[in-house]
Parts: C-alpha cells; structure tokens; sequence
C-alpha cells in the first residue's frame, strides 16, 4: 500500500504525461519524396562526376531546405527554405575564410556563435538561420572545402535550391488550396466543439441549451418585451436565444426542412 502510495506521488501530472505520449500521425508522402529526391540526386551527380565534396555540400544546402520547409501556404515555404539557406551560406564562407588561421579561426566561430544565440530569439525562421549560420561556420572552418572560396556557398545554394523547386513545383496549380484546406479545418473543428458539447435537445421540441442570461438585462428589456408580445414580435433577446440554439444543437431541435430562425 506504502509503495503504491509512493508511485502515485512520484507519477508525472497528466497534462506532462499527455504531452509526451505519442500520438498517430499521418505520413506526409509528399515531404519524404522531395527529401529523397533533393538530398540523393546532388550526391549521386556529384559521384558520377568524380566530384564527391561537390555533391556532399550540395546535399548539405538540401538537408537544411528539408528541415525549414515546415510550412503549407507556398509564400511561407519560400520565406522558410530561402532565409535560412542565405545565412547557411553566409556561415560556410566565414569557415572557409578562416580554415587553418588558429585564434581567428577561433575568435570568428565564437563571434557567430554569440551572433546565432541573439537572432536565434526572434522567431522559428530566425532560430533555423542563426543554427545554419553557426553550423556551417563551424564545418567550414574544421574541414577543407573546395577553392576557391566562393565555391562551398554556391554549392549550398544549389543544393536548397533543388528542394526549393520540388516544395514550390505546385504553386501555379494549387496557389490558395494550402490556406483554403487550414481555414477549413479551423471551421470544423468549431463545429466540432459545439457538436460534442452538452445540450438538451430532442427531435420535434425546443432546444434548452441556448437559455443564457442576457447582459445588461433591465426594466427597459422587460417592457420592450411585453411590447413585442402585444404587437405579435419575437424580442431581440429571444431571437438571440434561438439562434444560440439552432447553432449548437443544429437539425436536432427542430422539424425536417426547417431553417434557423431568422431576426427582424
């Protein structure tokens, strides 16, 4: 009984444990056909070529295109692949200026480093960039890349750029489905909430799930009430409460065929 009590004590909250558990998820087919098709055609170029560092760099400048393409609406692709490929440039080619230049070498990496950290900060386009930028910083400036300078960061480029095409090979097909299909699942998932939420309902009878207390209810409310009952109206503050109704319990609460209520 002790131990059981002391398990339970030492047992995580539920909502960590319900973070941390793993969840199904659809396989995005779409993404690992690029990333296979961006990060092996370089190398296999590169090795028929007779140009192995030629093809690994440009598979580099692909791995990381892969990793930033995080996004579905095709601007944002475009923004998440080609920043982070700039700075990845920008990093390798202070590493290939500094290669084999000892305290510089080490000075320039710690500058990028300190450099990486701040704009890491801004945001997740910025976080990609600054870890590019010190990543590639660090493998110029470790290991020998092709002369002359100017070469490693243009490999990169062509590599990013690869992934670049295959990500945006849709845009002129299917510009504004991305943003459509988001909205929409925006929409069914209200839906969804107001479906399993808790209501009162019955085929043929009144909702009850809409009855809330209207704010700001007064003297003045009751007798634009009565007067709406004398004049044969539906008040504001029932026509309201109708529509509240129909909105959550939807067909259920009313005849077949008849439409929502409608205001004056």
């Amino acid at each position: 009984m002790a131990r059981s009590a002391r398990a339970g004590r030492l047992a995580p909250p539920s909502w960590l444990a319900e973070g941390l558990r793993p969840h199904p998820a659809a396989i995005p087919r779409a993404a690992v056909a690029r990333a296979s098709v961006g990060l092996a055609t370089p190398l296999a170029v590169g090795m028929a070529a007779g140009r192995p560092e030629y093809g690994a760099l440009a598979s580099m400048g692909a791995l990381s295109a892969v990793i930033g393409d995080t996004a579905d609406a095709y601007r944002m692709r475009l923004f998440n692949i080609a920043v982070p490929q700039l700075f990845g440039a920008l990093g390798v080619t202070l590493g290939t200026l500094v290669f084999h230049q000892g305290w510089t070498a080490v000075a320039v990496v710690t500058a990028v480093a300190l450099v990486s950290g701040m704009i890491s900060s801004i945001g997740a386009v910025a976080s990609a960039s600054g870890l590019l930028l010190l990543l590639n910083a660090v493998v110029g400036a470790g290991l020998p890349m092709p002369s002359p300078w100017w070469k490693p960061p243009l490999l990169l480029a062509l590599g990013g750029l690869v992934v670049l095409a295959l990500a945006l090979f849709g845009w002129p097909l299917r510009g504004g489905v991305p943003e459509r299909s988001a909205v929409a699942g925006t929409y069914r998932s209200v839906a969804g909430s107001w479906t399993t939420s808790p209501a009162r309902c019955a085929p043929g009878r009144p909702c009850r799930a809409g009855r809330t207390k209207v704010p700001g209810r007064t003297e003045k409310g009751r007798t634009e009430k009565g007067r709406a009952g004398k004049e044969g109206r539906t008040p504001p503050a029932a026509r309201a409460g109708r529509r509240v109704c129909w909105t959550r319990c939807g067909a259920r609460s009313g005849p077949p065929g008849r439409s929502p209520p409608a205001g004056d």
